[in-house]
């Protein structure tokens, strides 16, 4: 049985292997390199709708998503250049800004990555005055405290709507599933 081929890069300066067609993102997270994200999750195809898993990438122009960037032979990372670090703040501000909870001091305390990013990769003070909008839910939906679209980053993160119909169990309502 032959083992997958493997590339070597560099992330922030530290020598990585990685089997052939694995994202940037997993590469970092198997070399113990943290890139912060919220809609990735292994068992879905990266979508990169976050954007908090952007990198710079040696010979490119622009920041690339993690995520959905695969690994080349040579190929060099950087996670926390002033460019990269700017980006995720203003993302971050981005998802606050229409964040309808004053986030950093919300009820959950700790269990959302929104408020873990906004901790390691944030803390700037908010630029808006205005009373944040508050919205009632158009669907009811049956969703756990952490799936909330207004408790965090659920909606964000791999919460994904499903059908319970899709799921054999003829309701007509919808759940979000980890």
């Amino acid at each position: 049985m032959s083992r997958p081929a493997t590339v070597a890069l560099t992330i922030d300066g530290r020598p990585v292997r990685a089997a052939e067609g694995t994202n940037v993102l997993r590469a970092a997270d198997g070399a113990g390199i943290e890139i912060p994200h919220f809609c990735y999750h292994p068992a879905f195809e990266a979508e990169g709708s976050c954007r908090m898993c952007l990198v710079e990438i040696e010979g490119l122009p622009k920041l690339e998503l993690a995520c959905s960037t695969l690994v080349r032979e040579g190929m060099i990372v950087r996670t926390a250049t002033p460019r990269v670090l700017e980006a995720r703040r203003d993302v971050l501000e981005f998802f606050l800004a229409e964040h309808p909870l004053d986030c950093p001091i919300c009820d959950k305390a700790g269990e959302c990555l929104l408020q873990d990013h906004y901790d390691r990769h944030g803390r700037f003070p908010g630029r808006f005055l205005e009373p944040k909008e508050k919205r009632g839910k158009l669907v009811p939906i049956e969703v756990p405290a952490q799936g909330h679209e207004d408790r965090g980053a659920g909606g964000l993160r791999a919460g994904r709507p499903v059908r319970d119909r899709d799921l054999r169990r003829d309701t007509g309502r919808q759940r979000l599933f980890r």
